[in-house]
């Protein structure tokens, strides 16, 4: 055991000097003589650096055989999945990492958005309200809470995260969902306002462009349809000023 643990600080040594052929040499030598955890994550972060994301699955996973609790092997495997939009696994390993890190912002932020990913709605708002309550200005959780109740069709309380987001610096992506709120609610005003501030900021935003036309053309139709009905009654009102 001491040739082992003399084996491990020689190659955390080559590791932090970049040496990770060196390295690998001595972290082999070491669980040669006894399984370690830390060597094996260790050894899964230099298959990771050189790119080589099979052998650094494997070895995250034989760090968890000894520690399913690892952090790091955790939240590595976590963020190996969801590059590979393997959502349901990186959903698995993430929920095990944000359980040893419950006030970590960037943790909570990747398993809040493996949940969306992976349809679990209801668990991801829950993730992104807790990285509210740690930090109230997040744009980033404001945002993807508004866009889970706007994608169910819940549009008031999407504009409130919207509103949020904004309350605290300009983000365009917040705006131009705000101004969809608005649109789908009816506040036709609010929308094409909201679209005009857009514009100001990027003419070339597209989106922008179409909402803007679209909430003008059903405020077009909304006027004429309102005077077409006025007319009416008017009409009705003479006849039967006639009538009596």
């Amino acid at each position: 055991l001491k040739d082992a643990q003399s084996f491990f600080f020689d190659a955390v040594r080559y590791y932090d000097d970049g040496n990770y052929e060196k390295a690998l040499e001595y972290f082999n030598k070491q669980i040669e003589i006894v399984d370690d955890p830390d060597a094996y994550s260790y050894i899964a972060k230099i298959y990771l650096e050189e790119n080589n994301t099979a052998l650094a699955i494997e070895y995250f996973k034989k760090a968890l055989q000894f520690k399913p609790d690892m952090f790091d092997a955790n939240y590595e495997l976590g963020k190996i999945y969801y590059s590979l939009n393997d959502f349901k696994n990186a959903s698995k390993y993430l929920t095990l990492a944000s359980s040893e890190r419950i006030d970590n912002v960037e943790v909570l932020s990747l398993t809040a958005e493996s949940y969306r990913q992976s349809g679990r709605a209801d668990d991801a708002v829950k993730l992104f309200e807790k990285i509210l309550e740690i930090e109230p200005t997040s744009a980033f959780a404001n945002i993807k809470t508004g866009e889970i109740y706007f994608q169910s069709l819940q549009y008031k309380k999407a504009s409130r995260y919207f509103e949020d987001a904004l309350f605290v610096s300009y983000n365009e992506e917040a705006a131009m969902m705000l101004a969809k709120c608005y649109f789908e609610l009816g506040s036709l005003d609010e929308a094409i306002s909201i679209a005009n501030d857009i514009l100001v900021q990027n003419k070339d935003n597209k989106q922008a462009q179409s909402l803007k036309r679209a909430a003008e053309y059903k405020k077009g139709l909304s006027q004429a349809q309102g005077e077409k009905i006025a007319q009416t009654e008017e009409k009705n009102d003479v006849q039967n000023e006639q009538i009596n």
